[in-house]
């Protein structure tokens, strides 16, 4: 992403052609990652009772992380705007 946004001037478009497609996936692997912390979250939240203790620990904290790699994400993204 870094590669392709340093090429070329600002009026030099057919340097940076890629740039929109490369920030289109990334948008899709962004909506994916937040379904997947959904269902994550109710996983969770109701669904852990054969689960081992630990394994249900890991998968809260990693899904808490998670939500703020996503809210920092917004807000920077706010920023930006």
């Amino acid at each position: 992403m870094c590669d392709s946004n340093f090429q070329g001037t600002i009026k030099e478009f057919g340097a940076r052609r890629l740039v929109p497609k490369i920030l289109y996936v990334k948008f899709l692997f962004f909506v994916l990652e937040v379904g997947w912390l959904f269902l994550g979250s109710y996983w969770s939240a109701d669904q852990y009772e054969y689960c081992d203790a630990i394994l249900v620990n890991t998968v809260r904290l990693l899904v808490g992380l998670a939500w703020v790699g996503v809210i920092v994400f917004i807000v920077m993204m706010g920023k930006a705007l």
